[in-house]
Parts: structure tokens; sequence; C-alpha cells
């Protein structure tokens, strides 16, 4: 089952900011249960809260799946922030792994991460190559 939370408002971007400021102070965050005890968060769930937190406090929609769901390709399309056709042809060219489901192509959710993953590490570097440039020319103080 997926979980979305689409177009973050104002507050609910500002709400995002401060509890990402609290949870950036400590190592353990933790949560009130309804009995009252708190409890430590696993650290995978901290990260998953962290990453999606920032993602609502920048504006942007998150959606939730279980790490062993598999996609559509307009899933996969709207993971990445890219077209359906964009998507398919990154399929047909086997930089993502898929395969069929009757006549329709399916993609696991951590072949699409991992893809997600390495594409940003990329975009990183070559944003820093740039503005090393932009440095040595002097034109990005």
């Amino acid at each position: 089952m997926a979980h979305a939370i689409q177009s973050p408002d104002a507050a609910t971007r500002a709400e995002a900011r401060r509890l990402l400021t609290a949870l950036r102070r400590t190592k353990h965050p933790k949560v009130s249960l309804p009995t009252g005890e708190d409890a430590v968060l696993p650290d995978a769930a901290a990260a998953a809260l962290m990453e999606a937190l920032e993602a609502v406090a920048a504006g942007h929609d998150v959606v939730v799946y279980g790490a062993d769901r598999d996609l559509t390709t307009s899933q996969g399309a709207d993971m990445l922030g890219v077209s359906r056709q964009y998507f398919v042809r990154l399929l047909d060219d086997e930089v993502i792994p898929s395969y069929l489901v009757g006549t329709h192509r399916r993609v696991r959710l951590d072949d699409v991460a991992a893809f997600r993953a390495e594409r940003d590490v990329k975009r990183r570097e070559a944003l820093q190559a740039m503005v090393s440039d932009a440095e040595d020319a002097g034109i990005y103080d």
C-alpha cells in the first residue's frame, strides 16, 4: 500500500522545517507513543522520516512505498520526476531492469531507487565541477 502527501502548503512546509531542525540535533530521534512512553526510532525509519521531511519542507510531494513493491512505468516515471516516455526509453536501453506481466512492463522499486541515487550523485558531482570551474575562472565568489 502507498500513502501520498501531495502539494504541501506553506504551514506544512514550515512545520516540516521545524521538525527537521529539532531532529537534526539528536542522534536517536524518539516518538511519543499514545501510552505516554517514548520510543527510539530505528535508524532506517529515522532516515526515511528525515528524507520525507526534507522533501515536504522543500514543497515536494512525497509517496511512501514498501521496499519490495513493483511499479508500473507511470509510477516509476513519477518517482524519478520524468516523463513516462523517457522512463520507458531507460527501460528499453536496459539502464533500469524491467520485466513483463502479461503485456505490461513492471520495475522493482529498489531498482528505480538505486538509479535515482546514482543519478543524484552524478548530478551533485557535475554541479560541484561547474562551481569549481567558475571559481577557477574568477566568475563565482
